[in-house]
């Protein structure tokens, strides 16, 4: 390709449109059908041609960009590298890039591991690429991270199964098993007016741990919970209805949320009222949902639309 060869027109010359087409014409008659493979080799810029074109000592780093990007992006992982559970100990994780030391390594993915029952273990990657698992006992100080390392994750077993994942190498994620809501599977009919009453809720939506069984939800590990009990019912004969509540109990005997309403004055159609505790519990704990209802006579009925829902929020 060469050079366009233009005379522009001399100064105080009016610039009329004859001026600016041939520019493009002598433009154009070196660009078409000259930018073809010849200008664009491979290799047809080379270092060579780049040398000296951005001088050290116009760059922080004296011209060493691994040396800048080592020094200004702390390690992390690029992308992939996702643990996941997979069942009872056995965990997963994902294919992905890691930058240590300002150099992008890949990592293969990690299919069906099982992790050790009962541990603290902090997953880690170093620049030769393999994965490291070191174990330390439940809840104690974390293990010194190696040289030319990164920390992907820390993963929580208890009880023969995997009960948290903390992906610390991208944003902290919580992998959470513990997740239930259960409702009636019909009307429940003939309840006693003025009576707390087990709701009988025997058809689950999920319940992602199988700790949710006869009426009662199991905590399966200590932690902070999000709870959530709604009742919807009214009296069997419609226009009885003078009062309602719900509430939720701990073993049978600690009431750890309850609302009520309750107006003798006043004859409703239909009830309807919630509670939404967050609270800390205890493994083995054993939580139920009670629901009474006022009738100016006869007995009441539970809605099949009533629900029991909760989740594990954190384990500390």
């Amino acid at each position: 390709m060469g050079l366009a060869n233009y005379t522009p027109p001399n100064d105080g010359t009016e610039i009329k449109a004859k001026h600016l087409r041939d520019l493009w014409v002598a433009l154009s008659a070196q660009v078409n059908g000259n930018l073809d493979s010849n200008n664009f080799a491979p290799g047809g810029v080379t270092a060579g041609d780049l040398s000296g074109e951005i001088p050290s000592n116009r760059m922080e780093d004296s011209g060493d960009l691994e040396l800048f990007v080592d020094e200004t992006i702390p390690d992390h992982v690029v992308s992939g590298c996702i643990w996941s559970i997979g069942s009872g100990l056995i965990g997963n994780m994902t294919s992905g890039y890691v930058r240590i030391n300002g150099v992008r390594y890949s990592i293969s993915a990690i299919n069906n591991y099982t992790f050790t029952n009962n541990k603290d273990i902090y997953v880690d990657v170093g620049i030769d690429g393999v994965v490291d698992y070191n174990e330390v006992a439940s809840g104690a100080t974390a293990p010194t991270l190696s040289t030319n390392h990164i920390r992907l994750a820390k993963v929580i077993t208890s009880g023969g199964a995997i009960t948290a994942i903390y992906n610390t190498g991208n944003k902290v994620l919580f992998d959470n098993p513990y997740k239930f809501s259960a409702r009636p599977t019909a009307n429940q009919t003939g309840v006693t007016s003025a009576t707390w009453t087990t709701v009988t809720l025997a058809t689950e939506n999920f319940d992602t741990n199988n700790n949710f069984a006869s009426n009662t939800y199991t905590v399966p590990v200590s932690g902070f919970y999000q709870l959530y009990a709604s009742l919807r019912g009214q009296a069997t004969t419609t226009g009885n209805t003078i009062g309602w509540g719900v509430r939720l109990i701990k073993n049978g005997s600690i009431t750890l949320e309850e609302a009520n309403l309750y107006d003798n004055n006043v004859t409703f159609d239909f009830a309807a009222i919630s509670v939404n505790p967050f609270v800390y519990l205890y493994a083995g704990d054993l939580i139920t949902m009670q629901g009474i209802i006022y009738c100016s006579a006869g007995t009441a009925t539970f809605y099949s639309s009533s629900v029991f829902s909760g989740y594990l929020v954190s384990r500390t």
